[in-house]
């Protein structure tokens, strides 16, 4: 009976979280629900199925024989859970779209990290980023290179006017309020970050 309540239990959650609605995790986290979704409830229904032939088995067979059948299901279940997790790479590292805006760099190019500053991508771009509305745990080395800051949306309106080619790494929620203020155009993206340029003539 034990058996077939987790079998129950864990089918009902692999169902729902086929079912579950992209937009359950706001508009950052589509394409990382979607990337999920599958892999997850392919693992609870792998150990749902396992629970529930332990439990046929166990009347036919044994006990010892149904637990180790279960045992094979979760590490089953586990695998594919780890593998499908790998998408949140994806998420945490700014990689993807460094390899889009690189070969749009000029020389010329100021980078800014507007309201926020992901950590990984002045790595991968091989550019030191001005922050805008935004220390942190940089506060220190800010004081120390004050030109690498912009104090708030208004002192970086004035620089994004004055700058020939300027590059924002920016949040797409925040994209929506900036767009509105500025003339920006979207040059590179992943799930949850935007990178925007000011248009040229023709854009």
């Amino acid at each position: 009976m034990h058996l077939w309540i987790v079998a129950a239990i864990l089918g009902l959650l692999a169902t729902a979280i086929a079912l579950l609605p992209n937009t359950v995790a706001g508009s950052n986290s589509i394409d990382m629900v979607n990337s999920l979704k599958p892999s997850t409830a392919v693992a609870f229904f792998v150990v749902a199925l396992s629970a529930a032939i332990a439990a046929l088995w166990v009347v036919k067979r044994s006990l010892q024989q149904a637990i180790l059948m279960l045992g094979c299901g979760t590490l089953i279940g586990y695998s594919v859970l780890i593998y499908g997790a790998d998408v949140l790479g994806n998420t945490r590292s700014a990689k993807l779209l460094a390899e889009q805006l690189k070969p749009q760099l000029r020389a010329d190019s100021k980078l800014y990290s507007y309201y926020d500053y992901e950590q990984t991508l002045p790595f991968y771009l091989e550019r030191t980023m001005t922050l805008v509305n935004y220390r942190g745990e940089l506060d220190f080395g800010l004081s120390q290179q004050p030109q690498l800051w912009v104090a708030d949306s208004d002192a970086f309106a004035k620089a994004w006017a004055y700058d020939a080619h300027p590059i924002a790494i920016i949040d797409p929620e925040r994209y929506k309020a900036l767009r509105e203020k500025l003339p920006v155009i979207i040059i590179a993206q992943q799930s949850n970050l935007l990178a925007v340029g000011k248009p040229t003539a023709t854009e």
